[in-house]
């Protein structure tokens, strides 16, 4: 009886924390919240020039009502209208003090990266071009960037690839450029100087810095991604001993790994509308697996729906960073993607391994056969606030 009661208070408690996450989830952000914009600024002597190439899904999200390009015949209109956003949260500072700048749109990217001028309202490219222009009345002694995109979307995130030169110089020095964070830009070249060639524009890698953005960058995705936190939990709870554990992780990360890079060298790629809905279910599946068929939950089969459902998730995960990444020099794709990648897998293991510790601690000690039926039901409760939290995933994935 006295099994029965502690029993009892745990499920209790289990049921309020599966409450708590149900109640909870209108503040959760849904799906991948992160897009990734590039900004070129070049500094002369009167002027600082930018090119921005802004994620047509902002454009959606901010001026379009929540649609994309193909489902809004305004689409051109709200591509202008996003210029004025666009001055709003890219700021340029000369001395501590904000320069007032203008915007306008310009025209397109296209698949390849190349400028495309002509306007589609039904199929615009995924990257669209403001230019913008800051004067510079007398030489300042520091000039600084900084952005703060979709700030105003709880959730979202939009870091930007940063390429930086003096008007005089050939080449592009590059970095991540993190909401909040400020970049120092290049001190102004004398008016005497000669301009550099168009031709002859390189970019300069600052590998360090590039590193070590995107691993932060990989890491706060995950953090903030519910949906493959859920994912992650639901096979942890399943996973009887360490080496299972091992097993069903290491399936999962070649998958999503496989996936991400493929997706970020456009060899293949799928809608939003099918990998959201397909990373929902993942998570509905496994956790239901777990609470329905938990003596399945572990083996072969568990491996390939890890190995399965991860190659939907790395293409969730490409989401909003493959069009920016594609832009980057060869060398700086793989840096990139290595980086973010990593980072992604510490946000696993910060979820991984405290909550598979806990749950060994747990079991530590419990080796009668009602220790084990107790320890099922748990995993099973847990596993259901875990479906719960799918089905609205999908939900609102098939709404979105």
């Amino acid at each position: 009886m006295h099994g029965i009661g502690r029993l009892s208070r745990r499920l209790v408690v289990l049921g309020l924390a599966a409450w708590g996450v149900v109640i909870s989830f209108p503040v959760m952000s849904f799906g991948h919240p992160i897009i990734e914009n590039a900004i070129d600024v070049v500094v002369a002597a009167d002027r600082i020039s930018i090119e921005a190439r802004i994620a047509a899904e902002e454009v959606g999200l901010v001026d379009a009502g929540g649609n994309g390009p193909s489902d809004n015949p305004q689409w051109r209109a709200a591509v202008e209208k996003h210029a004025e956003y666009v001055s709003r949260h890219l700021h340029v500072w000369a001395d501590g003090e904000e320069l007032s700048g203008s915007a306008c749109y310009v025209g397109q990217v296209d698949a390849a990266g190349a400028a495309n001028n002509e306007d589609s309202e039904h199929d615009p490219s995924p990257l669209i071009r403001y230019q913008l222009e800051y004067r510079l009345a007398t030489p300042p002694r520091r000039l600084e960037v900084s952005q703060d995109f979709l700030s105003d979307f709880a959730g979202w995130s939009a870091p930007c690839v940063l390429r930086v030169r003096s008007a005089d110089r050939s080449s592009f020095e590059m970095s991540l450029l993190e909401r909040g964070g400020r970049a120092p830009l290049p001190d102004p070249p004398l008016p005497t100087a000669p301009a550099a060639s168009g031709g002859s524009i390189r970019t300069e890698i600052n590998h360090w810095n590039t590193f070590g953005s995107y691993l932060r960058h990989g890491i706060e995705h995950i953090l903030t991604g519910y949906d493959h936190l859920l994912f992650v939990a639901a096979l942890v709870l399943a996973a009887g001993r360490f080496w299972e554990l091992v097993k069903v992780v290491t399936a999962f990360t070649l998958a999503h790994t496989l996936t991400l890079a493929i997706s970020v060298f456009n060899m293949f790629t799928l809608d939003a509308s099918i990998v959201e809905p397909m990373i929902a279910a993942s998570i509905v599946l496994v956790a239901l697996q777990n609470v329905l068929f938990p003596e399945r939950s572990q083996g072969r089969l568990r491996l390939a729906i890890a190995f399965g459902f991860g190659l939907f998730h790395g293409l969730g995960f490409a989401g909003g960073l493959k069009e920016v990444m594609s832009e980057l020099p060869g060398a700086a794709i793989w840096l990139a993607l290595i980086a973010f990648s990593l980072g992604v897998e510490i946000g696993h293991q910060i979820v991984v391994l405290p909550l598979f510790s806990a749950i060994a601690v747990a079991k530590r000690g419990q080796r009668d056969p009602a220790a084990a039926v107790r320890q099922r039901r748990v995993m099973q409760v847990a596993s259901a606030a875990i479906t719960a939290a799918g089905v609205y995933f999908l939900i609102e994935s098939l709404r979105w």
